[in-house]
């Protein structure tokens, strides 16, 4: 199990920079409040014979990795003053 500010941690870690901030949950926003959540694979191994390939650790390595290699798909570009999405020029 990993709380948030672990997962935080290991997320900056993994990409070699950034910073995690912790800040009060303001009351206005307390109606969008998913609480707290758990769960594990249990079911889906019970079920499927599934069980996870890579950690959590490596995971977020290739999830980074694969975001930084492939950038130019998932940001906006302005283009003739309007703004456009590249398109995909790769498949996986």
């Amino acid at each position: 199990m990993i709380d948030l500010e672990s997962l935080a941690e290991l997320l900056i870690e993994q990409n070699g920079r950034g910073d995690c901030v912790i800040r009060d949950f303001r009351a206005e926003r307390q109606s969008i409040d998913i609480g707290d959540y758990y769960t594990d694979f249990f079911r889906i191994r019970q079920q499927l014979g599934w069980t996870p390939q890579h950690s959590l650790r490596d995971t977020i390595a290739r999830t980074l990795a694969f975001y930084r290699d492939h950038l130019v798909c998932y940001i906006l570009i302005e283009v003739r003053g309007s703004e456009q999405r590249p398109s995909k020029t790769w498949t996986h």
